[in-house]
This record gives structure tokens, C-alpha cells and sequence, in this order.
């Protein structure tokens, strides 16, 4: 079947994995109406010819974002089209947040930039966290006028302490800041929760580590008011790529030794462990709906319960899954499809049984950088360094 060109040297094409339900049917348009089996016709593409693309997981008011070098560019949804762009040096994860109301909260090399994400403009610019000593490493998470901030020593300190903090975006003011604990210095990842801020300490990524080797993986809790730390706890035998996952209501996901299973944060203890057995060489958890989500070679695609571990069902792919850059998955706004990159392929599987409804291949596709997704209303925007394209997206 014909293939669409998305950029130098990449191509797509496809297999069709169903047949269409009747064949008596007359042929409509596929720019209308795809075969089932068939992926929808990319609505654009954009060309990167300096592959420095890197697509951040930030979208609203028609626009999605991304990174080249050290300058955040705006771009239309629904064209590719960009709209703004502006200087940005990219903390170690998550340099930019979407804050409601339109706006987006921007790390900068000295300050945090509140703008407008429809046309770039400036709301204000807060220096007051950058110090001689002391600036912001990431932006981690945001609720409502709140934002959570790591915080570590500047270029050239001698101080080596490690904080969070938390800053209210109406005020523009500090709410409180507390030390984290002495390992608490990679890059983080921060869920509020009703219980408190569970702050985990993800992998360092390593091109070459051993995808069956473990590690420990700290996790702390911290009060939503005051800051004031109430627990730590570390989960050992842990996946050394991304294993692990909190969702909102304060439950803690691992990959450990071969087993899924869930923690309540809280209070540590167990509260499933999985059947199936996984391999190292995985992909990142998804947390969607009712479903913990996983890709490995031994199982293909999985969704489990996320209340019971029950494995709710299994899809292989048509191709081996052997390859520790496997991209993070991704659902469509709906909820109803999942997609799922892998190192040559983007799939997408039908959330509530597992059915694949249809898979593309990218041909002569070189680049070993995972692929980068990102679903918004009906779009879903695909990307790699080299060039971003768009597909309908249900």
C-alpha cells in the first residue's frame, strides 16, 4: 500500500490488520472515512532540519509546544503552523507547565516567565528564586493557583542542599520551602494527592544500563500546607528504566523482579501483586482510566486492573519489542484509543479490549530516539527530532 513522506530519509506505511466488515460497501474517501485496518492520512507534518525537536508534554487554546536548542516555539494544532516562539534554557525535565486560564508557567536560565499560551505574551517574570546559591532545577507539578518547584544549588555554589518548594502563582509569593532528603537530588516526580505530595526520585537515564539490573526507588511524602516532611520510604528490586508510576489517589506502581504490583503510599503496604511476569526491557507505565498499561517483548501490550492487577488483556505487536527507548504510550482525549510508539512503529489499540485497530510502520527510519507523543482534542501529534506530524486522532 502507498506510503506518506514525513521528512528526509523517513517514510511511512502501513498494514492493515482488519478487514473491512463488509466488502459490498462503495469505497469512501480516505481523507473522510479510513478502512478499518487502515491509519488515518497525517493531517500535516513540520521539518526539522536541524533534528533538535523535542515536543513537550503541553497543550491548550489550539496550540502545542515544543523545544529547539534553547527556544520554546508555539505551534496551531490543527495546521503545524507556529505561531511564537521565545528564548527558554531547559531546566533537567519540564521546563514549562500548563497553569489554566490560557497560560503556561516558563523556567528561564534566571527566572519563571507566566505567559499567555495563545500568542507568548508576557504576564510577569518572577526572579525571586534564582540566587547566587540557590535556582530552579524543575517545575513539577501544578492545582489551581499552586505550583511545586525543585529547587538545587546554582552553577557554581558551594551549597549542595536540595528543596521543594511551593509558589503561589496569583500572589506571587513563596508558601513554604523544605529540605528533601539527601537522595532526593535527580530529577523528581511530584503527585498531589489527598494524603500529601508523594515526591519519587526517577531513574538518571543511561543508554547503556543493564535493563535487568534493579534499584531502589525513594519516595516521600510531604503536607500540602506547611511542606513539613511526614514519611520516607524506599522500594527496592525495582526495573532500572522507568518501572514505576503514583496516580492521584495516592497509590504507588512498580515494576519489581518480574511482578507488577501496587502500594498504597500512605501506609506501604501491599496491595496486589500481578500473575504475569514482565521483562526488563520495557516501556513506561501508563496510568489511564482503570488501567495500568505496560509494554515488554514476553507479554506484548498489557492493561492491568489497576484496583485488582488482573490482567484485563494482551495485544502483541509486529515487532520485537526488545529495545529500552520504547516511547512512553499515549491515550486520545476521549479515552477510547491507545497509542502506542515503539522503535519503528506506532500502533493504536482499542483502550477497553485490546484490539489493534491499525499500526504504521515508519520505513528507513534510523533515528533511535524514541518516538514523542502527545494527544489533544481529536489530534494526536507525533514527533521526533527530525520532523512532527499529526494524525486524527478518536
Amino acid at each position: 500500500m502507498a506510503g506518506a513522506v514525513l521528512g528526509a530519509g523517513t517514510s511511512l506505511a502501513w498494514t492493515a490488520t482488519r478487514e473491512p466488515a463488509d466488502r459490498s460497501l462503495p469505497d469512501r474517501p480516505l481523507a473522510t472515512a479510513p478502512l478499518p485496518g487502515l491509519p488515518p492520512t497525517a493531517l500535516w507534518r513540520f521539518d526539522d532540519v536541524t533534528a533538535r525537536t523535542t515536543l513537550l508534554r503541553v497543550a491548550g487554546a489550539g496550540r502545542y509546544l515544543v523545544t529547539r536548542g534553547e527556544t520554546l516555539h508555539a505551534h496551531e494544532v490543527r495546521s503545524g503552523k507556529e505561531v511564537w516562539e521565545r528564548p527558554v534554557a531547559l531546566g533537567r525535565a519540564n521546563p514549562v507547565l500548563l497553569v489554566g486560564g490560557g497560560r503556561i508557567l516558563v523556567q528561564t536560565r534566571d527566572a519563571l516567565v507566566l505567559c499567555s499560551l495563545g500568542d507568548g505574551r508576557t504576564h510577569w517574570i518572577d526572579r525571586t528564586f534564582h540566587t547566587q546559591n540557590t535556582t530552579v532545577l524543575e517545575l513539577l507539578a501544578v492545582e489551581g493557583d499552586t505550583v511545586w518547584l525543585h529547587m538545587g544549588p546554582a552553577a557554581g555554589a558551594s551549597a549542595t542542599t536540595h528543596a521543594l518548594a511551593a509558589f503561589d502563582l496569583a500572589a506571587r509569593r513563596e508558601l513554604w520551602r523544605s529540605e528533601l532528603p539527601a537522595d532526593f537530588v535527580y530529577e523528581l516526580s511530584l503527585t498531589p494527592t489527598p494524603a500529601g505530595l508523594l515526591v519519587e526520585v526517577l531513574p538518571e537515564v543511561d543508554p547503556h544500563r543493564d535493563p535487568y539490573g534493579t534499584r531502589k526507588v525513594p519516595l516521600a511524602c510531604f503536607d500540602r500546607t506547611t511542606g513539613r516532611s511526614l514519611w520516607q520510604r524506599t522500594y527496592e528490586g525495582v526495573y532500572s528504566g522507568p518501572a514505576s508510576a503514583v496516580d492521584e489517589t495516592g497509590r504507588f506502581y512498580v515494576l519489581s523482579t518480574g511482578r507488577a504490583r501496587a502500594y498504597d503510599a500512605t501506609t506501604g503496604n501491599q496491595l496486589w501483586e500481578s500473575t504475569l511476569r514482565f521483562d526488563g526491557q520495557h516501556s513506561p507505565l501508563l496510568l489511564t482510566g482503570t488501567l495500568l498499561c505496560e509494554t515488554d517483548p514476553v507479554n506484548g501490550v498489557v492493561a492491568l486492573d489497576r484496583d485488582t492487577g488482573r490482567t484485563v488483556w494482551q495485544q502483541r505487536l509486529d515487532e520485537p519489542l526488545q529495545w529500552f527507548l520504547l516511547g512512553t504510550m499515549a491515550t486520545s482525549a476521549s479515552g477510547r484509543t491507545l497509542f502506542v510508539p515503539t522503535r519503528r512503529q506506532l500502533a493504536a489499540l482499542d483502550l477497553r479490549s485490546g484490539e489493534r485497530l491499525w499500526q504504521m510502520a515508519f520505513v528507513g527510519r534510523e533515528d533511535p530516539s524514541p518516538l514523542q507523543l502527545l494527544a489533544t482534542p481529536d489530534v494526536l501529534i507525533v514527533a521526533q527530532p527530525s520532523v512532527v506530524f499529526a494524525l486524527p486522532a478518536v
